[in-house]
């Protein structure tokens, strides 16, 4: 039996698929490397309210004050922690773009079985809306939208949203496209089997491998999308810290307190790199024709 059969054969045990997942995921230095990253930012922002103090408290007597003992990362422009803050924005950010990219799978998973399992007519009215939207500029739409409705922490993870269900829904339908030719789908449709039973049953377990790379990437980019929306003034508003809207202002002391700006990037670039690294790192461990 050659490596690649080896392989096959584990992976029709649920232990044995973990197994496999995790020596090759480990292989990938980085993403294991950006995985710590992200779940020591979660342990903070879980602990956040037991660490550190409170985000809006202001000190005008110590307004731009430098990092130091007492406040590690320095204080703002209204004498709040900025390390408090930063904390407290990526609870607001990362949940945000969670939400959104939550019920970007769900929908984006809904409308690819369908277009996949299907196919014919129904295939071919779904992704032609499927490329009508990715036409659409986002950003443009998504300030208009803030501005019609308003921003709140569910309309803007249904903004993004509504913008990134369309790549899920491609790759569910070409996963669905080469996986209802298989025997073992031939099969439980000969047996009876309700077309339901067989996409949520057979098909779709099978398919959740890039869609599970598309997630985390799908994370990454919501973050990148929030923070551009609350720098715009058009997501999260003040007081509510995000590191979207800690940066609004920053430019304009840039040169008295660089680090209001330098500290909410440099957070944003590290946590969008370690989802694209975990993403790249599922994507080589997920592979089951991967070569040793």
């Amino acid at each position: 039996m050659n490596k690649r059969d080896k392989n096959l054969t584990i992976s029709t045990f649920p232990t044995g698929i973990f197994l496999e997942v995790w020596r090759r995921y480990k292989r990938h230095k980085m993403a294991l490397v950006c995985s710590f990253i992200l779940i020591f930012l979660y342990l903070l922002m879980i602990l956040a309210p037991w660490i550190t103090p409170n985000p809006n408290q202001q000190d005008l007597s110590n307004r731009y004050s430098p990092p130091s003992l007492k406040h590690w990362l320095g204080t703002d422009e209204l004498g709040r922690d900025f390390l408090a803050r930063l904390i407290h924005g990526a609870r607001v950010s990362l949940t945000i773009a969670f939400t959104a990219v939550l019920i970007a799978l769900l929908f984006g998973i809904l409308v690819g079985s369908i277009a996949g399992y299907y196919g014919g007519f129904i295939d071919n009215f779904l992704m032609r809306f499927v490329d009508i939207m990715l036409t659409l500029p986002e950003l443009p739409l998504l300030l208009i939208l803030a501005v019609l409705i308003g921003a709140n922490f569910l309309t803007i993870s249904l903004f993004i949203a509504a913008f990134s269900w369309m790549t899920v829904a491609r790759l569910v339908r070409a996963e669905f496209l080469g996986l209802k030719k298989k025997e073992f789908i031939e099969a439980a449709i000969a047996l009876g089997a309700s077309s339901w039973r067989i996409i949520f049953r057979h098909l779709l377990p099978n398919s959740l491998a890039p869609v599970i790379v598309a997630a985390t990437l799908g994370i990454a980019d919501a973050i990148l999308i929030e923070s551009a929306l609350s720098f715009l003034g058009f997501g999260v508003q003040p007081p509510t810290p995000s590191w979207g809207n800690m940066l609004t202002n920053a430019h304009d002391f840039l040169w008295r307190a660089p680090y209001l700006a330098i500290f909410p990037g440099l957070f944003i670039a590290l946590t969008v790199l370690s989802f694209n690294y975990v993403g790249d790192g599922l994507r080589d461990a997920l592979d089951p024709f991967l070569k040793e």
